[in-house]
């Protein structure tokens, strides 16, 4: 009797087991007879896919690349001839960098920031040029840049397929030429001419 006891607790605990909450119990199904028989069982698939954002500007694996401006001493503070960058970016084109964007997450934005803390790229005696010199264009108007600002609240928001954004780019960067500053060297990331793009979904 004590076997037969046994034997059952063993039996009922296997069978709790095997109903868990949450356990996949497997179809299985026997059939018999003469002639063609067939025997069909179920299985059933699931796939759990995470929001993701991925955002890239410029060379990938964590490369900051420096955008140079060269402005030349004849056209210098004039804006009908803005100047296009000396070097700098990751195309091989100077003033150029390769943007990308995927998500699945919704509508995404992008923010411009910097760490001039508002007052724009500095030179060494502390004299400043505004963000506002810096222009920005796009050759897909989909993934359009944010305006590059002093205040470094600008947004941009890429164009969205239902709630997916894949978009590429290329933005190319221009000093706008619009004045004329003291001589020097200005930015650097040492001296607020860092600038940072954050996308997020809001």
């Amino acid at each position: 009797m004590k076997k037969l006891k046994n034997i059952l607790l063993i039996s009922s605990t296997s069978l709790a087991i095997a109903m868990l909450p949450g356990q996949a119990a497997s179809e299985a199904v026997t059939v018999t007879g003469n002639g063609n028989i067939q025997a069909g069982v179920n299985l059933d698939f699931r796939i759990n896919i995470p929001s993701v954002l991925r955002f890239r500007v410029g060379s990938p694996g964590g490369t900051i690349n420096e955008i140079i401006f060269d402005p030349p001493a004849a056209t210098l503070g004039d804006p009908l001839n803005p100047v296009s960058a000396t070097s700098g970016g990751d195309t091989g084109t100077p003033g150029d960098v390769s943007v990308q964007i995927i998500s699945n997450a919704g509508v995404i934005t992008i923010t411009e920031s910097n760490n001039s803390g508002g007052a724009g790229l500095a030179n060494l005696v502390g004299n400043r040029i505004p963000y506002a010199e810096i222009g920005t264009i796009s050759d897909n108007s989909d993934l359009s840049p944010p305006v590059l600002s002093n205040s470094g609240t600008n947004t941009s928001s890429p164009t969205i397929n239902g709630s997916l954004t894949i978009e590429n780019a290329t933005w190319t960067y221009a000093y706008l030429n619009t004045a004329v500053y003291e001589s020097g060297t200005y930015g650097t990331s040492a001296r607020g001419g860092r600038v940072t793009y954050t996308a997020s979904n809001p």
